[in-house]
């Protein structure tokens, strides 16, 4: 008997025997990954990062072990990776986006999306639930890691469960991300005080010093005083 085989066979068994619960995560996987095996459909691995100095590799790995536990082989399994803001962005100018769409309507055979956390699809809640009820409309699942979360039962709908989860998921998501920013705005606002450089053009006269202090540049300054 196949390992995959033995496993259902193993968990249906104790599930007979009232020692597991219908909704025991252990038993959804095991028949999730006993069908996976048996067919031929694939799943997406979606990945994003939001600047050039971060990179795909440990994010990416962790969806691939996901996909073989469930069953997807490695040529049934789509990566997709980008390197885009996900709240400055709409849905139409995401190209990550834009592409998981453009698989799942031309592969039948894309029945799952995998992602690290709910965050790499979008940080902003409108976004989210519109990428949700598209996912909803054409009967893909979606596997959230971090944290643990399936969107759909195996009958394709939409638990109570899963909704609240998204829904929250969703929420702290874009609360990160608006707490970053005003982090970010704080910092920015305090090296100003202090008469640093905190981007953008600099004046003519001026230059960035040493520590990013603003400096007149005497190079420019006989120039200004002209002016």
């Amino acid at each position: 008997m196949e390992q995959n085989n033995f496993d259902l066979y193993f968990y249906l068994t104790l599930l007979n025997e009232n020692k597991l619960n219908y909704n025991d995560e252990e038993l959804i996987k095991c028949i999730s990954t006993y069908k996976n095996t048996n067919d031929m459909s694939k799943c997406i691995l979606f990945s994003r990062v939001s600047t050039l100095k971060q990179d795909f590799q440990s994010q990416t790995k962790k969806l691939i072990d996901e996909a073989k536990l469930m069953g997807y082989d490695e040529d049934r399994q789509i990566k997709i990776e980008y390197k885009e803001s996900a709240i400055s962005l709409s849905v139409d100018e995401r190209k990550g986006i834009q592409e998981l769409k453009n698989c799942i309507e031309n592969d039948t055979n894309i029945n799952c999306v995998i992602v690290y956390e709910i965050s790499r699809l979008s940080r902003q809640t409108t976004m989210l639930f519109e990428i949700r009820d598209w996912l909803i409309n054409h009967g893909i699942q979606l596997i959230c890691l971090t944290p643990y979360m399936r969107l759909l039962d195996d009958d394709g709908k939409m638990s109570q469960t899963a909704a609240i989860l998204f829904s929250l998921f969703s929420t702290l998501s874009e609360s990160e991300m608006v707490i970053k920013k005003e982090r970010m705005m704080r910092g920015k606002m305090f090296k100003r005080d202090q008469g640093k450089y905190i981007g953008g053009r600099i004046l003519l006269g001026y230059k960035v010093g040493k520590d990013d202090n603003i400096e007149i540049d005497y190079k420019d300054a006989e120039t200004v005083r002209k002016i």
